[in-house]
């Protein structure tokens, strides 16, 4: 089965590598890099997150023939979760399961804090705030001009993201990851993505985690995936 990972706000598919081993060979990570990052970072970054998700649905959905699951954090999740839509509407084959991590229900207001026009001090204060940017990229001013404007870019797909209250439920099932101590997606936001389904949701919480588990706490957050990818393939094995 092959799994679609989708990077937070500033990340690349580099954040997947160590997931590439770990979830082989029962599972083929599949990490999409969108324009203007590692490896694609001449080409023009998106502005629109809508845009976003129908480029990378039409590129995926060659892809598509065999079992696969959409795997996204935060800014990432909400990219999954479109790209999963685009997918219907294109008829091609439907996930086995969508992975949110980090992210609020689809349907849940931004919860006001904006952060992708503030000045760039502010700014790199707000990514100290958020524990996921290394504070050797921070405090290096070369790297700081060159790559902070991507960011930013990023925080503002997120915010602009407008979403449309007229998708019909998935028809298939969502898992949910989240931190405790993460204040930008507190439980009950987190818990809404069981609205954007008809075919089963569950949730884990991780004690202590804030909103970047995706690193500190890797190896929970793979064996919590590894575990709700078992279930798909025990559900499959049974059709």
């Amino acid at each position: 089965m092959r799994l679609f990972c989708f990077a937070y706000a500033g990340g690349g598919a580099s954040i997947f590598v160590p997931w590439i081993e770990a979830l082989a060979p029962a599972y083929e990570v599949c990490p999409v890099q969108l324009p203007g990052r590692e490896s694609r970072f001449a080409e023009p970054l998106l502005k629109d997150p809508l845009q976003a998700a129908e480029l990378i649905a039409e590129a995926i959905a060659p892809m598509c023939e065999e079992r696969y699951a959409l795997f996204g954090h935060s800014l990432g999740a909400i990219l999954a979760y479109e790209v999963a839509q685009r997918l219907r509407r294109r008829g091609v084959r439907k996930p086995e399961r969508l992975i949110v991590s980090a992210r609020r229900g689809a349907l849940v207001p931004h919860n006001g804090h904006m952060s992708g026009h503030l000045p760039n001090d502010q700014f790199k204060e707000r990514l100290m705030e958020l524990n996921g940017t290394p504070r050797e990229f921070l405090d290096d001013p070369d790297l700081v001009k060159l790559l902070l404007p991507r960011v930013r870019q990023d925080f503002l797909l997120d915010e602009q993201y407008t979403p449309n209250e007229t998708y019909e439920p998935l028809e298939f099932p969502i898992s949910a990851f989240g931190g405790s101590e993460d204040t930008d997606v507190p439980e009950e936001s987190l818990r809404a993505w069981g609205a954007q389904t008809r075919n089963g949701f569950d949730m884990t919480v991780f004690p202590g985690a804030d909103h970047f588990f995706i690193q500190s706490r890797r190896e929970e957050l793979l064996r919590g995936v590894r575990r709700v990818l078992a279930q798909v393939g025990a559900a499959g094995s049974g059709n």
